[in-house]
């Protein structure tokens, strides 16, 4: 459950959403499928607009916006995909994504989604974004909890960095944060509801680190941006193989 403008999902439990951080710093610069568009030359595609304008209703949020936060979104509203043609690896990182969930370990959900962004990230010739999965979704009368984006990481207690078991994030970088079980039956949520939530608040990420938007909103567009990757990565019609095990 994600807030209506910004790209953290905050507003469930009141809160604002953090102000976006500019795109992160990176190595070299870090239901049907879309129409394929030809193969993306460098300079041409960290935004690829739609081929044909959709002209769809704006939601009343837009309406109240300062004049240059409508610019803002109406830039994220003409993309409608990334420029991304999926690897053998991400196609299997997906499969084992699955199969960890399956088993209901976070530990091992976070290694197999972290595996599965650094891929797509590399994919697209971005800095990778970190992530931790946590257990049961937080939860008020509104609704669950399922996912945030911080374009800046919150600092750590040193009692929460000593029971981690991975290296955090650095404060102030790029973190998703993911809850694996529902909040009522503690059941692990579907696969391809949690991959959603992973490409949504991938998307968010993307939206600073690859199309250099000034801010992530919840546009027509960021939502179309949002299926692409998950039926790329995920093609409905195609049958998620199981790993093999060792």
């Amino acid at each position: 459950m994600d807030a209506g403008l910004k790209g953290t999902t905050l507003d469930l439990f009141g809160a604002r959403a953090t102000a976006p951080a500019s795109a992160p710093a990176s190595p070299a610069p870090t239901a049907t499928i879309p129409p394929r568009v030809a193969k993306p030359t460098p300079a041409a595609t960290a935004r690829t607009p739609r081929s044909t304008p959709v002209a769809r209703k704006l939601p009343a949020f837009y309406h109240r916006l300062p004049l240059q936060a409508q610019r803002r979104y109406l830039a994220s509203d003409a993309i409608d995909r990334f420029p991304l043609t999926p690897s053998p690896a991400a196609f299997t990182m997906v499969a084992n994504l699955m199969h960890a969930l399956e088993g209901g370990a976070p530990s091992i959900v976070q290694r197999a989604s972290q595996a599965l962004l650094n891929e797509v990230c590399r994919l697209l010739g971005v800095r990778p974004v970190r992530i931790e999965v946590r257990s049961v979704r937080p939860h008020n009368s509104r609704g669950e909890l399922h996912g945030l984006f911080y374009p800046r990481a919150p600092a750590r207690s040193a009692a929460t960095t000593a029971r981690s078991r991975t290296t955090p994030p650095q404060s102030g970088e790029p973190l998703i944060v993911l809850w694996m079980r529902t909040a009522q039956r503690h059941d692990v949520v579907k696969p391809r509801t949690f991959l959603r939530t992973l490409m949504h608040e991938l998307g968010h990420y993307l939206d600073y680190a690859l199309l250099k938007l000034a801010d992530s909103y919840h546009s027509g567009g960021f939502y179309q941006r949002e299926s692409f990757l998950v039926r790329t990565l995920c093609p409905a019609a195609a049958p998620l193989a199981t790993p093999k095990r060792p």
